[in-house]
């Protein structure tokens, strides 16, 4: 009996896992990429290794790609405007000395960042309350990643506003936008050791089509929880046509501007 009530135990906790599995929508690793590979002869960058991964994730019956920058310390990352020489990814890779480049937050008609932008100490544009724009991600003098509600009131390094906020303290945000998209995701995260995470979702089918915007936090928790990223807060960047990720190993490009970038240098 005592066999059988274990071979029972063990069977139920088997059902169990696979049922946890199956709400998860079977996200699994599947490959990192720790080498440069062809891009140097393009791009004419130095060999310089930013470490990426790339896992599938199937989402309501939509093969998804799930690509991760995990791991960025601050002091590699900086942030810059696009508006003015309205730049290629390839262009800007080309003029300076980032091993990886991801688009920014978006930016408006007029041609202006839609909130707080500071790059390199400097506050190119001021905040606006936006219920959209909600969250803004900053690094202080101390050299401390946040995404907050509110402007901090610290002296800034670096300041985007962008949103709508998708995780915050560790909880999933309801997010309600009009006319939602099924479109690639950018998005940026601070895990609960303060470092930062880039990742970008889209359909294996389509590289600029993806989630809906409102389903994206969810898929974000389990991507954390499966690579056991520990994010604590994520934000939405620019996404679509005007989103672009580019590392020596991987490129996803862009089909029109992106208004700003965040440049890593390892």
């Amino acid at each position: 009996m005592r066999k059988l009530g274990l071979s029972l135990l063990w069977f139920l906790g088997a059902l169990t896992l696979v049922s946890i599995s199956m709400l998860r929508t079977g996200i699994k690793r599947a490959e990192t990429i720790p080498e440069r590979l062809e891009t140097e002869s393009v791009l004419g960058l130095p060999a310089i290794e930013t470490e990426i991964i790339i896992d599938s994730y199937n989402y309501n019956g939509t093969a998804l790609k799930v690509v991760v920058l995990p791991d960025i310390n601050e002091s590699m990352l900086d942030l810059y405007s696009n508006l003015d020489d309205s730049k290629t990814s390839v262009e800007i890779l080309a003029s300076t000395r980032c091993s990886a480049l991801i688009n920014g937050g978006f930016y408006t008609k007029e041609n202006t960042q839609p909130g707080l932008f500071i790059s390199d100490s400097n506050e190119l544009h001021g905040f606006i309350s936006n219920r959209t724009y909600n969250g803004i991600f900053s690094i202080n003098t101390l050299g401390i990643p946040r995404i907050t509600r509110r402007a901090p009131v610290d002296p800034l390094v670096t300041a985007l506003q962008t949103g709508p906020l998708l995780i915050e303290n560790g909880s999933i945000q309801n997010i309600e936008i009009n006319n939602d998209k099924l479109a690639r995701r950018m998005v940026l995260a601070i895990t609960g050791s303060n470092e930062v995470v880039f990742l970008s979702i889209y359909n294996s089918q389509s590289a600029f089509s993806g989630p809906l915007l409102k389903d994206t936090p969810e898929i974000i928790q389990a991507v954390s929880e499966t690579l056991s990223l520990g994010i604590a807060d994520a934000i939405n960047l620019d996404g679509g046509s005007a989103s672009a990720l580019y590392t020596s190993d991987f490129s996803l490009p862009e089909a029109s501007i992106i208004g700003s970038y965040f440049c890593i240098n390892n």
